[in-house]
């Protein structure tokens, strides 16, 4: 049966677990909305190579993607910038699995590309 509207709305938005090594602990990881992806591309275009937007961009992303078991953000849009005092390596491995898990690496692209 093909999927509704409220099936499309919801289709995709898995929830991750995640063990992140530098924190000695698991993490729940969702894939971002349409909007907050766009936001997220638009932000990495903006900043250039100005490497405080960079990473703004890279703690954008982590703080849309941890989420706890239900798939409800941890994060909320104003204070993502708190993440400015987490552990940076920790940090690093949770941004790249969410770039993994939103199809934002040249693999996950390549893998959409095969399985399209």
């Amino acid at each position: 049966m093909p999927l509704d509207k409220a099936g499309i709305l919801k289709a995709g938005r898995k929830i991750h677990k995640i063990q992140i090594q530098e924190w000695e602990e698991w993490v729940f990881l969702r894939a971002m909305s349409c909007a907050e992806h766009e936001r997220f591309i638009g932000m990495c275009a903006e900043s250039g190579k100005d490497a405080a937007k960079l990473t703004e961009c890279k703690l954008y992303l982590v703080a849309h993607a941890l989420c706890d078991e239900q798939g409800t953000r941890l994060f909320s849009d104003g204070d993502w910038k708190d993440l400015r005092d987490a552990h940076a390596a920790g940090i690093e491995h949770v941004f790249e699995e969410a770039q993994r898990i939103n199809g934002l690496t040249e693999e996950a692209r390549a893998a959409l590309r095969k399985n399209s």
